[in-house]
Protein backbone atom coordinates (compact mmCIF):
# COMPACT_ATOMS: atom_id res chain seq x y z
CA UNK A 1 0.00 0.00 0.00
CA UNK A 2 1.05 3.17 -0.66
CA UNK A 3 1.64 6.41 1.44
CA UNK A 4 -0.73 8.23 -0.49
CA UNK A 5 -3.20 5.30 0.10
CA UNK A 6 -2.45 5.07 3.63
CA UNK A 7 -2.85 8.71 4.20
CA UNK A 8 -6.45 8.30 2.64
CA UNK A 9 -7.75 5.43 5.18
CA UNK A 10 -6.46 6.98 8.17
CA UNK A 11 -8.43 10.40 6.90
CA UNK A 12 -11.35 8.22 6.34
CA UNK A 13 -11.17 7.10 9.79
CA UNK A 14 -11.02 9.79 11.35
CA UNK A 15 -13.75 11.45 9.90
CA UNK A 16 -16.45 8.80 10.89
CA UNK A 17 -14.61 8.78 14.64
CA UNK A 18 -15.38 12.35 14.44
CA UNK A 19 -19.20 12.13 13.78
CA UNK A 20 -19.77 9.40 15.85
CA UNK A 21 -18.61 11.73 18.65
CA UNK A 22 -20.49 14.87 17.21
CA UNK A 23 -23.93 12.09 17.13
CA UNK A 24 -23.34 11.34 20.64
CA UNK A 25 -23.03 15.15 21.87
CA UNK A 26 -26.22 15.47 20.21
CA UNK A 27 -28.50 12.55 21.71
CA UNK A 28 -26.71 14.05 25.10
CA UNK A 29 -28.28 17.78 24.27
CA UNK A 30 -31.49 16.32 23.16
CA UNK A 31 -31.63 13.98 26.79
CA UNK A 32 -31.30 17.12 28.64
CA UNK A 33 -34.01 18.97 26.98
CA UNK A 34 -36.60 16.24 27.33
CA UNK A 35 -34.90 15.64 31.10
CA UNK A 36 -34.81 12.02 29.65
CA UNK A 37 -31.13 10.23 30.11
CA UNK A 38 -29.93 7.71 27.54
CA UNK A 39 -30.98 4.95 29.22
CA UNK A 40 -34.54 7.04 30.41
CA UNK A 41 -34.64 7.76 26.56
CA UNK A 42 -34.61 3.49 25.70
CA UNK A 43 -36.87 3.10 28.29
CA UNK A 44 -39.55 5.44 27.27
CA UNK A 45 -39.16 4.56 23.48
CA UNK A 46 -39.65 0.95 24.83
CA UNK A 47 -43.40 1.77 26.25
CA UNK A 48 -44.01 3.60 23.47
CA UNK A 49 -43.65 0.82 21.05
CA UNK A 50 -46.23 -1.17 24.13
CA UNK A 51 -48.48 1.69 23.78
CA UNK A 52 -48.03 1.35 19.65
CA UNK A 53 -48.96 -2.06 19.82
CA UNK A 54 -51.91 -1.51 21.81
CA UNK A 55 -53.46 0.68 19.61
CA UNK A 56 -52.76 -1.47 16.50
CA UNK A 57 -54.39 -3.96 18.79
CA UNK A 58 -57.80 -1.73 19.62
CA UNK A 59 -58.10 -0.57 16.18
CA UNK A 60 -57.72 -4.07 14.15
CA UNK A 61 -60.82 -4.95 17.00
CA UNK A 62 -62.61 -2.15 15.79
CA UNK A 63 -62.39 -3.53 12.27
CA UNK A 64 -63.27 -6.95 12.88
CA UNK A 65 -66.51 -5.59 14.96
CA UNK A 66 -67.28 -3.27 11.83
CA UNK A 67 -67.17 -6.27 9.42
CA UNK A 68 -69.15 -8.26 12.08
CA UNK A 69 -71.61 -5.81 11.92
CA UNK A 70 -71.35 -5.23 8.10
CA UNK A 71 -71.96 -9.09 7.74
CA UNK A 72 -75.30 -8.43 10.03
CA UNK A 73 -77.02 -5.80 7.94
CA UNK A 74 -75.90 -7.45 5.05
CA UNK A 75 -77.28 -10.92 6.30
CA UNK A 76 -80.34 -8.68 7.53
CA UNK A 77 -81.21 -6.81 4.22
CA UNK A 78 -81.10 -10.21 2.26
CA UNK A 79 -83.71 -11.69 4.83
CA UNK A 80 -85.72 -8.30 3.66
CA UNK A 81 -85.35 -8.48 0.06
CA UNK A 82 -86.87 -12.08 0.64
CA UNK A 83 -89.38 -11.73 2.15
CA UNK A 84 -90.59 -8.80 -0.30
CA UNK A 85 -89.90 -11.10 -3.02
CA UNK A 86 -92.56 -13.42 -1.20
CA UNK A 87 -95.61 -10.59 -0.68
CA UNK A 88 -95.19 -9.12 -4.18
CA UNK A 89 -94.98 -12.89 -5.74
CA UNK A 90 -98.58 -13.57 -3.41
CA UNK A 91 -99.59 -10.83 -4.62
CA UNK A 92 -99.03 -11.13 -8.10
CA UNK A 93 -100.72 -14.62 -7.54
CA UNK A 94 -103.63 -13.07 -6.35
CA UNK A 95 -103.99 -10.55 -9.04
CA UNK A 96 -103.76 -13.33 -11.51
CA UNK A 97 -106.19 -15.13 -9.57
CA UNK A 98 -108.58 -12.38 -9.44
CA UNK A 99 -108.58 -11.31 -13.47
CA UNK A 100 -109.19 -14.98 -13.84
CA UNK A 101 -112.11 -14.83 -11.80
CA UNK A 102 -113.42 -11.46 -13.67
CA UNK A 103 -112.42 -13.37 -17.24
CA UNK A 104 -115.23 -15.72 -15.85
CA UNK A 105 -117.66 -13.85 -14.94
CA UNK A 106 -117.75 -11.74 -18.32
CA UNK A 107 -117.71 -14.73 -20.17
CA UNK A 108 -120.60 -16.27 -18.13
CA UNK A 109 -122.01 -12.80 -18.82
CA UNK A 110 -121.38 -12.80 -22.42
CA UNK A 111 -122.91 -16.36 -22.89
CA UNK A 112 -125.95 -14.75 -20.69
CA UNK A 113 -126.31 -12.38 -23.30
CA UNK A 114 -126.33 -14.45 -26.38
CA UNK A 115 -128.59 -17.02 -25.16
CA UNK A 116 -131.59 -16.12 -27.03
CA UNK A 117 -133.33 -16.86 -29.75
CA UNK A 118 -133.89 -13.47 -30.96
CA UNK A 119 -130.36 -12.61 -32.13
CA UNK A 120 -131.57 -8.66 -32.13
CA UNK A 121 -132.02 -9.59 -28.48
CA UNK A 122 -128.09 -10.99 -28.31
CA UNK A 123 -127.02 -8.15 -29.85
CA UNK A 124 -128.39 -5.68 -27.27
CA UNK A 125 -127.49 -7.52 -24.29
CA UNK A 126 -124.26 -7.91 -25.20
CA UNK A 127 -123.31 -4.01 -25.73
CA UNK A 128 -125.46 -3.23 -22.57
CA UNK A 129 -123.10 -5.48 -20.88
CA UNK A 130 -120.30 -3.80 -22.59
CA UNK A 131 -121.48 -0.01 -21.85
CA UNK A 132 -122.26 -0.50 -18.28
CA UNK A 133 -118.58 -1.86 -17.83
CA UNK A 134 -119.67 -5.33 -16.82
CA UNK A 135 -117.35 -6.94 -19.99
CA UNK A 136 -114.26 -5.10 -20.27
CA UNK A 137 -113.16 -3.58 -23.72
CA UNK A 138 -110.44 -1.31 -22.61
CA UNK A 139 -109.10 -2.01 -26.78
CA UNK A 140 -112.49 -1.66 -28.16
CA UNK A 141 -112.33 -5.00 -30.17
CA UNK A 142 -116.34 -5.72 -29.17
CA UNK A 143 -117.40 -1.92 -29.90
CA UNK A 144 -115.23 -1.95 -33.04
CA UNK A 145 -117.29 -5.15 -34.51
CA UNK A 146 -120.10 -5.37 -36.78
CA UNK A 147 -123.68 -6.41 -35.73
CA UNK A 148 -123.27 -9.49 -38.40
CA UNK A 149 -119.65 -10.48 -36.28
CA UNK A 150 -121.40 -10.55 -32.62
CA UNK A 151 -121.94 -14.02 -31.54
CA UNK A 152 -125.67 -15.48 -30.68
CA UNK A 153 -126.80 -18.71 -29.47
CA UNK A 154 -130.48 -20.11 -28.65
CA UNK A 155 -131.70 -22.13 -25.37
CA UNK A 156 -132.02 -25.73 -25.67
CA UNK A 157 -134.08 -26.54 -28.67
CA UNK A 158 -137.00 -28.65 -27.67
CA UNK A 159 -136.24 -30.58 -30.76
CA UNK A 160 -134.10 -32.57 -29.02
CA UNK A 161 -130.17 -33.39 -29.54
CA UNK A 162 -130.69 -36.30 -31.61
CA UNK A 163 -132.42 -34.95 -34.69
CA UNK A 164 -130.52 -34.33 -38.06
CA UNK A 165 -131.59 -31.21 -38.63
CA UNK A 166 -129.21 -27.96 -38.04
CA UNK A 167 -130.60 -24.96 -36.18
CA UNK A 168 -127.42 -23.30 -35.66
CA UNK A 169 -128.55 -19.63 -36.99
CA UNK A 170 -124.90 -19.08 -38.12
CA UNK A 171 -125.31 -21.62 -40.86
CA UNK A 172 -127.74 -19.34 -42.54
CA UNK A 173 -126.78 -16.70 -45.00
CA UNK A 174 -126.80 -13.75 -42.86
CA UNK A 175 -129.91 -11.59 -44.55
CA UNK A 176 -131.90 -14.53 -44.11
CA UNK A 177 -130.71 -14.98 -40.32
CA UNK A 178 -131.00 -11.36 -39.57
CA UNK A 179 -134.60 -11.38 -40.89
CA UNK A 180 -135.48 -14.59 -38.93
CA UNK A 181 -134.38 -12.94 -35.80
CA UNK A 182 -136.57 -9.86 -36.68
CA UNK A 183 -139.71 -11.97 -37.70
CA UNK A 184 -139.60 -14.49 -34.51
CA UNK A 185 -138.84 -11.17 -32.26
CA UNK A 186 -142.39 -10.04 -33.38
CA UNK A 187 -144.10 -12.99 -33.38
CA UNK A 188 -143.32 -12.84 -29.35
CA UNK A 189 -144.31 -9.81 -29.17
CA UNK A 190 -147.51 -11.24 -29.85
CA UNK A 191 -147.43 -13.86 -27.76
CA UNK A 192 -146.47 -17.12 -30.63
CA UNK A 193 -143.09 -19.02 -29.87
CA UNK A 194 -141.43 -20.16 -32.71
CA UNK A 195 -138.36 -21.85 -33.43
CA UNK A 196 -136.19 -23.08 -36.47
CA UNK A 197 -136.45 -26.39 -36.44
CA UNK A 198 -134.60 -26.75 -39.71
CA UNK A 199 -132.25 -24.35 -41.39
CA UNK A 200 -128.88 -25.60 -43.34
CA UNK A 201 -129.55 -28.82 -44.41
CA UNK A 202 -126.67 -30.95 -46.01
CA UNK A 203 -126.65 -32.56 -49.14
CA UNK A 204 -126.06 -35.71 -47.32
CA UNK A 205 -129.22 -35.14 -45.32
CA UNK A 206 -131.33 -34.01 -47.89
CA UNK A 207 -130.50 -37.25 -50.01
CA UNK A 208 -131.57 -39.41 -47.21
CA UNK A 209 -135.01 -37.34 -46.48
CA UNK A 210 -135.32 -37.77 -50.98
CA UNK A 211 -135.01 -41.67 -50.41
CA UNK A 212 -137.61 -41.45 -47.39
CA UNK A 213 -140.90 -43.18 -49.83
CA UNK A 214 -138.45 -44.40 -52.52
CA UNK A 215 -136.72 -46.87 -51.04
CA UNK A 216 -139.26 -47.82 -48.57
CA UNK A 217 -142.99 -48.02 -48.15
CA UNK A 218 -143.22 -44.67 -45.96
CA UNK A 219 -143.83 -41.36 -47.11
CA UNK A 220 -142.66 -39.06 -49.86
CA UNK A 221 -141.20 -36.08 -47.58
CA UNK A 222 -139.80 -34.16 -50.30
CA UNK A 223 -139.02 -33.97 -54.37
CA UNK A 224 -135.39 -32.22 -53.78
CA UNK A 225 -132.53 -33.87 -54.79
CA UNK A 226 -129.11 -32.79 -53.32
CA UNK A 227 -127.97 -29.43 -54.06
CA UNK A 228 -131.84 -28.94 -55.41
CA UNK A 229 -133.24 -26.88 -52.29
CA UNK A 230 -132.61 -23.53 -50.98
CA UNK A 231 -131.83 -25.43 -47.52
CA UNK A 232 -128.89 -26.85 -49.07
CA UNK A 233 -127.20 -23.47 -49.19
CA UNK A 234 -128.51 -21.78 -45.60
CA UNK A 235 -131.15 -19.59 -47.75
CA UNK A 236 -134.00 -21.23 -46.66
CA UNK A 237 -135.20 -22.72 -42.47
CA UNK A 238 -138.43 -24.36 -41.04
CA UNK A 239 -139.93 -22.50 -38.60
CA UNK A 240 -141.73 -24.28 -36.11
CA UNK A 241 -144.99 -23.36 -33.41
CA UNK A 242 -143.86 -24.39 -30.09
CA UNK A 243 -147.10 -25.01 -27.91
CA UNK A 244 -146.35 -26.28 -24.42
CA UNK A 245 -142.61 -27.21 -25.10
CA UNK A 246 -143.28 -29.06 -27.81
CA UNK A 247 -143.43 -28.65 -31.58
CA UNK A 248 -146.83 -28.03 -32.56
CA UNK A 249 -148.21 -28.96 -35.94
CA UNK A 250 -152.26 -28.35 -35.88
CA UNK A 251 -154.96 -28.65 -36.18
CA UNK A 252 -154.90 -25.09 -35.58
CA UNK A 253 -152.71 -23.15 -37.81
CA UNK A 254 -153.81 -19.85 -37.16
CA UNK A 255 -150.16 -19.01 -35.80
CA UNK A 256 -148.74 -20.18 -38.92
CA UNK A 257 -150.65 -17.99 -40.87
CA UNK A 258 -149.50 -15.13 -38.57
CA UNK A 259 -146.39 -16.44 -38.99
CA UNK A 260 -146.29 -16.58 -42.83
CA UNK A 261 -148.07 -13.02 -43.41
CA UNK A 262 -145.42 -11.09 -41.09
CA UNK A 263 -142.61 -13.14 -42.88
CA UNK A 264 -143.62 -11.70 -46.26
CA UNK A 265 -143.66 -7.86 -44.44
CA UNK A 266 -140.08 -8.81 -43.94
CA UNK A 267 -139.55 -9.90 -47.89
CA UNK A 268 -139.13 -13.78 -46.96
CA UNK A 269 -140.56 -15.81 -49.65
CA UNK A 270 -143.06 -18.63 -48.56
CA UNK A 271 -143.01 -22.38 -50.74
CA UNK A 272 -145.89 -22.21 -52.93
CA UNK A 273 -148.58 -25.13 -53.47
CA UNK A 274 -148.82 -27.70 -54.49
CA UNK A 275 -145.50 -28.63 -52.48
CA UNK A 276 -146.93 -26.05 -49.52
CA UNK A 277 -144.51 -26.08 -46.45
CA UNK A 278 -146.17 -24.52 -43.66
CA UNK A 279 -142.55 -23.93 -41.50
CA UNK A 280 -140.41 -22.70 -44.83
CA UNK A 281 -139.25 -19.77 -45.57
CA UNK A 282 -136.31 -18.67 -47.87
CA UNK A 283 -135.08 -15.72 -49.09
CA UNK A 284 -136.31 -14.25 -52.28
CA UNK A 285 -135.22 -13.57 -55.23
CA UNK A 286 -132.46 -16.28 -55.84
CA UNK A 287 -131.97 -19.21 -58.15
CA UNK A 288 -130.94 -22.69 -57.83
CA UNK A 289 -129.03 -22.29 -61.28
CA UNK A 290 -127.43 -19.54 -59.83
CA UNK A 291 -126.75 -20.84 -56.84
CA UNK A 292 -125.05 -24.15 -58.26
CA UNK A 293 -123.32 -22.06 -60.57
CA UNK A 294 -121.83 -20.37 -57.88
CA UNK A 295 -123.57 -16.96 -57.56
CA UNK A 296 -124.63 -16.61 -54.16
CA UNK A 297 -126.65 -13.19 -52.72
CA UNK A 298 -124.37 -10.35 -51.45
CA UNK A 299 -123.68 -9.57 -47.87
CA UNK A 300 -122.56 -13.26 -46.56
CA UNK A 301 -120.21 -13.37 -44.03
CA UNK A 302 -117.83 -16.03 -43.09
CA UNK A 303 -119.61 -18.63 -40.66
CA UNK A 304 -122.18 -18.73 -43.55
CA UNK A 305 -119.19 -18.92 -45.95
CA UNK A 306 -117.34 -21.48 -44.29
CA UNK A 307 -119.32 -23.60 -43.12
CA UNK A 308 -121.22 -24.25 -46.68
CA UNK A 309 -117.56 -24.42 -48.70
CA UNK A 310 -116.64 -27.10 -46.15
CA UNK A 311 -119.55 -28.50 -47.24
CA UNK A 312 -119.50 -28.77 -50.74
CA UNK A 313 -116.05 -29.99 -50.19
CA UNK A 314 -116.94 -32.85 -48.27
CA UNK A 315 -120.08 -34.06 -50.36
CA UNK A 316 -117.51 -33.41 -53.31
CA UNK A 317 -115.12 -36.37 -51.47
CA UNK A 318 -118.04 -38.32 -50.58
CA UNK A 319 -119.53 -38.61 -54.62
CA UNK A 320 -115.78 -39.37 -55.46
CA UNK A 321 -115.49 -42.13 -52.82
CA UNK A 322 -118.74 -43.82 -53.63
CA UNK A 323 -118.10 -44.06 -57.62
CA UNK A 324 -114.81 -45.10 -57.03
CA UNK A 325 -115.02 -47.63 -54.13
CA UNK A 326 -119.03 -47.57 -54.42
CA UNK A 327 -119.34 -51.86 -54.65
CA UNK A 328 -116.57 -52.32 -52.25
CA UNK A 329 -118.05 -49.81 -49.55
CA UNK A 330 -119.00 -52.10 -46.76
CA UNK A 331 -122.62 -52.31 -45.56
CA UNK A 332 -123.89 -49.79 -42.60
CA UNK A 333 -123.98 -51.69 -39.22
CA UNK A 334 -126.82 -52.09 -36.82
CA UNK A 335 -127.77 -48.54 -35.20
CA UNK A 336 -127.80 -49.31 -31.19
CA UNK A 337 -130.94 -49.52 -29.14
CA UNK A 338 -131.77 -46.25 -27.31
CA UNK A 339 -130.46 -48.97 -24.01
CA UNK A 340 -127.22 -48.47 -25.11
Amino acid sequence: MSVDEKSIEERQFELDAELRRREMVLKEIDSSRTGLTTAQASVAGAVLALLSGIAGAAVTAWSTQTVEADKSVNALQIKKTEVEGNLALEASKQTAAEKLERKKFETSLILEAIKTPSRADAIRNLKFFVAAGFVADDEGRIKGLSDESLPSIGPPSVFGSTSSSDRDPLHLHPELRNKIAVLLQNLKAEGLQFEIGDGFRSPTVQLAFFAEGRLDDGPRITNAKPWSGMHNFGLAADLVQIKDGKPYWGPDVSGYKRMHALAKELGLKLQEAPFADMPHVELDNVSISDLRAGKYPAGGDISWAKHLAWTIQNWTKVVSAIQAWGPDLPNAPTPPSASN
